[in-house]
């Protein structure tokens, strides 16, 4: 595939158009945001803490795997 950016860049975008489309009206668990608030529970200290560990571990995971070295 010559064009992997685009086309990662139009599944991007459908997912930020699905996210805005739904934002509309009440707050009804619809969301991204929304869906992970009620998943994660953040109403709870446990919530909380869960959330922000995940979201740490995510971006470590994340940075390792943008980062890494390139084998030779």
């Amino acid at each position: 595939m010559r064009s992997p950016s685009a086309e990662w860049s139009l599944l991007a975008g459908y997912f930020i158009a699905l996210d805005v489309l739904r934002a509309r009206g009440e707050a009804d668990a619809d969301t991204l945001s929304e869906c992970l608030r009620e998943g994660f529970r953040v109403h709870t200290p446990r919530g909380r803490t869960l959330f922000t560990a995940t979201l740490a571990a995510g971006a470590v995971a994340f940075h390792r795997h943008i980062c890494k070295e390139v084998a030779r």
